[in-house]
């Protein structure tokens, strides 16, 4: 499957440049993985509606030029569809069956982009509610997507059970977990409330002993 990734601007910040490049070396055996980073519109310090929406235009008709002929879109927006890995594993599972072998995310500038590149997606995906920068949203997408192949190859690298707290418990439930657990909390005394209002007791313990940690 060909997988292309088209941004707003070049990436400046060296530990996410050190990331992206880590993640692109993990995809190249699962996919063929291309960027394709769009110039930057110069937006003014203080610009009015009418110069933001001209310049955003411009941006956003670039990027539209900038997806490969065929290509599935799926455009990373706010106010997209949020969905799990799971999710993201089904969709991208749902194309390949229905024929299709390129897939396009699409990722806006600074500013966002015009409604336009909107019509034109496939496939709408929002990760958070929260608001990152786009060049951080980079890494955090390609991350996704090698999951996601990850999942689909049945390879070890998810936790399936989805949920953190179910993963947690079974991992202090362990005589490691549970004294790894106490150390980085820092916990003296036993019965001390820890992380999610769990206690650190163990079984078989003296009261008001300290748990002992090998």
């Amino acid at each position: 499957m060909k997988i292309t990734i088209v941004c707003a601007g070049k990436v400046k910040e060296k530990y996410l440049a050190e990331g992206i490049a880590d993640f692109k070396k993990r995809l190249a055996h699962y996919c063929r993985l291309s960027f394709c980073e769009v110039p930057e519109e110069k937006m003014p310090d203080d610009p009015s509606p009418a110069e933001k929406e001209k310049i955003l235009a411009k941006e956003t008709e670039k990027t539209i030029a900038a997806v490969p002929e065929g290509s599935c879109l799926i455009l990373l927006d706010l106010k997209g569809e949020e969905m799990t890995s799971e999710g993201l594993v089904n969709a991208i599972g749902n194309l390949a069956l229905n024929g299709k072998s390129s897939i396009t995310f699409a990722i806006g500038g600074t500013f966002g982009y015009t409604d336009a590149l909107r019509e034109k997606a496939d496939l709408r995906l929002s990760f958070f509610k929260m608001t990152f920068t786009h060049q951080m949203i980079r890494l955090i997408l390609l991350e996704q997507v090698y999951r996601a192949f990850k999942i689909m190859r049945g390879e070890k690298y998810h936790w399936r059970k989805g949920c953190f707290y179910e993963n947690f418990k079974n991992f202090i439930g362990t005589g490691t977990g549970h004294g790894l657990f106490l150390r980085r909390l820092r916990v003296r005394k036993q019965g001390t409330p820890g992380a999610c209002g769990a206690r650190s007791s163990l079984k078989g313990g003296k009261k008001g002993a300290s748990p002992k940690i090998s």
